[in-house]
């Protein structure tokens, strides 16, 4: 039988031609590679290039092919009755999984276009029970990832519209079972059907290129890191590098999947992006599509222990080496000793292993100065761990009887003769590596980066990698050899790859950059160190003469952080951290470190910038608090004391008795949050202050006088008082403390009468709040009650157990038992849980003394004073912002504020009285309304209003839900109308108008009068066939009547563009610059959704569906 098997074989399997541009009648179109690319390129891995792909033959469907991907053109297909797979036979031993049982061997056959499976190799054909497969619904076979030998296979069944999937594990000629079923799914063609000799998966998919193309049914099959794939309707084969793949993704939006296929699921296709073009892969069947994305992502994210399987770049550059040559030159081109000294091994490892593991989204950031050697010890390494070296073996020989020429004019030549030759990976690489070495060779004066110096790091690395095993006197002699040859890369490095001009002129661009970035001013004064965040983090100096909030404004400008401007503040920092103090705006950094800290000699002090973590809050402030502790300078004791704010300008001690014990002038006072260490107070919770006379002190030892606090809400309040003022005398002015039980004064006494009066209000206000709290409490526990009953009740009538119905079982039952809702969602009732539809009122928290920790709830309006207090500090952040840039920079508002960042107002509107007094649960009256209203139109208003915006949209909605409520400008720059003369001294006007659609940018110059030319990009509209697109660019003309009266020069400035993105954009743009020119036409142009990027209205529900879109129709077969 096996005889008779083999004489059935009617083909054989042919070696795959070099580069896959086998032909038998027809000239490939494929070129040769020049061995030195003269041009220059740098990559970006924050960026993705613009993503179009297409193929260009006779058919106009298609745009022209993409530079990017090779082709190989392939003879027209010839079709037969007889499908190829008849040709083919073999059979051999195998395990199969997948089926109704368990793995199990069969023996299995391929024949007649059948995969058969037997008992034994003796049973017939026609007396098997097993089940066969038809191999003309095979749509993937491919190895399987996580086993070898192991052989994936997916066939479809018409009749179910469904997919079913085997394992098959031939026991010997895996690979060769593996080209026989490729052979059964490929196209009939001579050259398709030889490219399958070499094959580690294929199938057939629908295939789409780029973002504009049409989604088209095709064959693709992947080798060696490479993806080759076939259209029908053109005669190319395509190639596509997988090593160059920058992502591969299934998250595709749904307008980007093949509308050709009617059983897809949820899942849809797969993306492949690469530098310049962009492949969709979509099976009819997303568990084909899932073995696809499994084995691409596996093909291209595994690490390659050569050259020539590593991730490349589009210019046939490890990314690994890129990454490190640009990291170097960015951070390390004038840093002594590159190269030659070692980096920490540890961070090398870390950074080594990420670059490994993925090295598109591997980023190298300069955490230290050590971080440069680091990366230099990766580069080194990369090419150390390869398998064969940066320069294979069989050229090392050449080399070295080159370098021991004395013919120095000829050197040049006879490398450049020898380098040729070597793969196009390699001498990429190589090239690359020389040109940086050149470069750093180049600032030696500098880095003491000689070309001697490099050449005995760099001969080596080279020539050698790890594994190799040679004597130690060998060794040696090829060390020098190897060095000589180094030595002369380096030293005729222009001789022998000849750059261009281009790359020169680039190179000397970015020299003078650096030149000048380099270039350090000297500075004025005296320099003091601000430490970020914390202390020896990341110091950077300033002026001593300079103010804290000019500090402030400074740094936060530099870090492009200049919203977050009031939540930033200055801390004198004493005691090594156990003393800190926000300092004043208006303070200079020459009153603290020569004004006090030279008289008081604290070796441990700094200032830093941070986060002011408890900001000013008028509602605290309060004039007395009583029980606390109190140690005087010095001493370690601590005594009960009370103390009291007289008037703003004095702070005076009682004792229990309330007797005056001592007072301290508050201009002469600096508080300090905490404790000295060795004082041990017995709360947590202290204040320091010290005063600025040093004769009141008799030892430097303690010498502030500490308060300790017992509770954390009185420790709260003072501090954030203390540190919320600003100014250096408003802050000591304005320390207030909680009231006291026992006042000792006449002002005492009044303010205690006073709030006697107010008692009967208060009292009132306490009841209200606990009888509404009683009244919720009852109310959610009946209606809680209720809800559980009818719980049990859902779970009695659908036989669950009553204990565990989730919320999900109650909404399935009732959607079960009211089918009226089928038609109408309203007429179905709703059971939830009392917490989601009873309105809350508002919670607050009281004291040990019964009174409440805010002090809103006396207004009987929390949530809206709240509100109204948070709107009227942002108006006030706004306006101090305003005025520190105007001061700080010198500016004027219109240079500072362009009308481009202000908000757009139009098309939303604010919302109702009902909305907010059912959002925050409190009755209002149309005067607070109004006065909420007005505050946020002011806050609106106001320049840098922008930075609220999320603020401002809490209270404001669109006016139709289609709109959206307020945004910033769409258009970047606002058009505005120029006029000039023309010849015959007639006005004409025009406007330049600049806007985007996704991820496209372009320019629309409308000029009246005119002709009613219409161009885009020197185009015609005659030159797009949609008739849709045509509709798209007119549209603003037609619907304002002046179609033929104004000329439309378009130009699209970046991005990819589209078949409906393009005409979008321009019509947006359009119909701005009409705007500007015709103001009358407003409404319309409103009206008709043209001064929108997405004019698009919502669509309707449909009947029995979630959604607005319908189910796909399936037909009875």
């Amino acid at each position: 039988m096996e005889e008779d098997l083999n004489s059935n074989n009617s083909f054989t399997i042919e070696a795959l031609d070099d580069q896959l541009s086998y032909t038998s009648s027809i000239t490939s179109q494929k070129t040769p590679t020049s061995s030195f690319s003269n041009g220059h390129s740098y990559n970006n891995y924050e960026e993705l290039p613009s993503l179009s792909a297409g193929v260009s033959l006779e058919n106009p469907n298609f745009s022209e092919p993409n530079e990017h991907l090779r082709q190989t053109y392939i003879e027209p297909l010839v079709y037969s009755e007889k499908s190829e797979g008849e040709s083919i036979c073999c059979a051999g031993w195998a395990s199969i999984s997948g089926l109704k049982k368990e793995s199990q061997r069969f023996w299995a056959i391929i024949r007649k276009n059948k995969l058969l499976l037997m008992e034994d190799d003796e049973t017939d054909e026609t007396e098997t029970t097993l089940p066969h497969f038809d191999l003309s619904n095979l749509i993937y076979v491919g190895g399987c990832i996580n086993e070898k030998n192991a052989l994936n296979l997916a066939f479809k069944d018409v009749s179910q519209c469904k997919i079913s999937t085997i394992k098959l594990v031939p026991e010997d000629n895996a690979d060769f079972w593996l080209v026989l079923l490729a052979k059964s799914i490929c196209p009939v063609n001579e050259t398709l059907q030889n490219t399958t000799n070499e094959v580690s998966a294929c199938g057939n998919l629908w295939i789409r290129q780029g973002v504009t193309g049409i989604w088209t049914e095709g064959w693709a099959k992947v080798h060696n890191h490479h993806m080759f794939y076939w259209i029908q309707g053109f005669d190319v084969l395509f190639e596509a590098d997988l090593r160059k793949s920058l992502i591969i993704k299934r998250d595709v939006p749904k307008s980007d999947w093949c509308n050709r296929i009617e059983h897809s699921s949820s899942l849809g296709p797969l993306l492949l992006v690469q530098h310049g073009s962009s492949i969709y892969v979509q099976s009819e069947f997303d568990q084909c599509t899932n073995l696809w994305f499994e084995f691409l992502q596996n093909e291209i994210t595994q690490p390659g222990k050569t050259l020539e399987s590593s991730r490349l770049t589009s210019d046939d550059v490890p990314i690994i080496v890129d990454k490190c040559i640009q990291f170097i030159t960015t951070y390390g081109i004038n840093q002594q000793g590159i190269y030659r000294k070692n980096g920490s091994a540890s961070e090398a490892r870390i950074l080594f292993e990420e670059l490994k593991r993925d090295p598109i989204n591997a980023h190298l950031k300069p955490v230290t100065d050590e971080t440069v050697n680091a990366v230099a010890d990766i580069l080194r390494s990369y090419f150390r761990q390869l398998e064969s070296p940066l320069i294979p073996v069989r050229f090392h020989e050449q080399l070295y009887q080159i370098s021991e020429m004395t013919d120095l004019p000829q050197k040049p030549n006879l490398y450049y003769d020898v380098l040729c030759q070597l793969p196009t990976v390699h001498l990429n690489t190589l090239r690359k590596l020389l040109d940086h070495l050149k470069e750093v060779t180049s600032h030696a004066n500098i880095n003491l980066a000689t070309v001697e110096n490099l050449s005995k790091v760099f001969g080596p690395t080279v020539f050698t990698v790890d594994k190799f095993n040679e004597a130690t006197i060998d060794t040696y002699s090829k060390t020098a050899r190897q060095i000589f040859v180094m030595r002369d890369l380096l030293k005729h490095y222009t001789e022998i790859f000849q750059p261009s001009e281009v790359e020169i002129q680039k190179k000397l661009k970015m020299d003078e950059f650096q030149e000048k970035a380099n270039l350090k001013t000297p500075a004025k004064g005296f320099l003091f160190p601000i430490h970020l965040y914390e202390r020896d983090n990341k110091c950077f100096n300033v002026q001593t003469d300079w103010q804290a909030s000019d500090v402030i404004s400074f740094k936060l400008k530099k870090l492009n952080m200049e919203s977050f401007f009031s939540s930033y503040a200055l801390f004198e920092v004493v005691k090594n951290g156990q003393l800190e103090r926000r300092i004043c705006g208006n303070e200079t950094i020459n009153s603290i470190v020569f004004g006090r800290w030279l008289e008081w000699e604290h070796p441990e002090c700094f200032i830093l910038m941070k986060k002011d973590s408890y900001p000013f809050q008028p509602h605290n402030i309060r004039a007395f608090v009583e029980d606390v502790k109190i140690a005087e300078p010095g001493s370690k004791s601590f005594k009960s004391a009370q103390l009291k704010n007289e008037c703003s300008t004095r702070v005076i001690q009682y004792s229990k008795n309330l007797k005056s014990q001592n007072e301290w002038n508050i201009d002469k006072m600096v508080w300090f949050l905490g404790h000295e260490a060795d004082r041990k107070p017995p709360h947590p919770y202290t204040l320091t202050f010290l005063l600025t006379d040093k004769s009141k002190y008799k030892t430097k030892r303690r010498p502030g006088t500490n308060i300790t606090f017992p509770k954390v809400k009185k420790y709260d309040s003072v501090s954030k008082t203390i540190y919320g003022t600003e100014t250096k005398v408003g802050m000591r002015s304005s320390l207030s403390f909680f009231p006291s039980k026992y006042p000792s004064t006449p002002e005492l006494v009044m303010a205690t009468t006073a709030a006697k009066t107010r008692m009967k209000k208060l009292t009132w206000m306490l009841n209200r709040y606990i009888e509404y709290r009683k009244r919720y409490d009852t109310l959610i526990t009946k209606r809680t009650e209720e809800f559980e009953m009818g719980k049990s009740l859902l779970a009695q009538m659908m036989g669950w157990e009553k204990g565990q119905v989730s919320q999900r079982d109650v909404d399935t039952a009732i959607e079960y038992l009211f089918p009226s809702g089928l038609f109408e969602k309203k007429a179905r009732p709703t059971m939830k849980p009392p917490e989601e539809y009873t309105p809350k009122i508002p919670m607050f928290d009281f004291d040990q003394l019964g009174r409440p920790d805010n002090g809103l709830f006396y207004t009987h309006l929390p949530n809206f004073y709240a509100i109204m207090s948070e709107v009227g500090q942002k108006s006030l952040d706004l306006i101090r912002h305003h005025d520190e840039q105007i001061r700080v920079t010198g500016k004027t508002p219109e240079e500072l504020f362009p009308k481009h960042l202000a908000i757009n107002l139009y098309g939303s509107k604010w919302i109702s009285k009902e909305v907010l007094v059912k959002r925050i649960g409190e009755k209002l009256t149309e005067t607070q309304y109004a006065s909420l209203i007005q505050a946020l139109e002011h806050l609106a208003s106001l320049p840098n209003s922008y930075m609220e915006l999320t603020l401002i949209n809490k209270f404001r909605k669109g006016i139709s839900e289609t709109t959206k409520p307020a945004s910033l400008w769409d258009v970047r720059k606002l058009p505005i109308v120029h006029e000039k003369f023309n010849e015959k001294q007639e006005k004409i006007r025009h406007v330049l108008a600049k806007t985007y659609v996704k991820r496209t940018d372009v320019e629309v110059m409308v000029t009246e009068p005119g002709t009613g030319q219409y161009t885009v990009d020197g185009h015609g509209l005659d030159s797009y066939r949609s008739l849709m697109a045509r509709e798209i660019f007119l549209s603003p003309l037609v619907m304002t009547n002046l179609l033929g009266k104004v000329d439309v020069k378009a130009k699209i400035v970046f991005g990819p563009g589209g078949l409906s993105v393009v005409p979008r954009a321009v019509r947006h743009g359009v119909s701005l610059a009409l705007l500007q020119l015709f103001p009358e036409t407003f409404n319309v142009l409103n009206y008709s959704g043209l001064l929108t990027r997405d004019p698009r209205v919502r669509e309707r529900d449909k009947i029995n569906h979630k959604g607005p879109r319908a189910k796909w129709p399936f037909k009875k077969r």
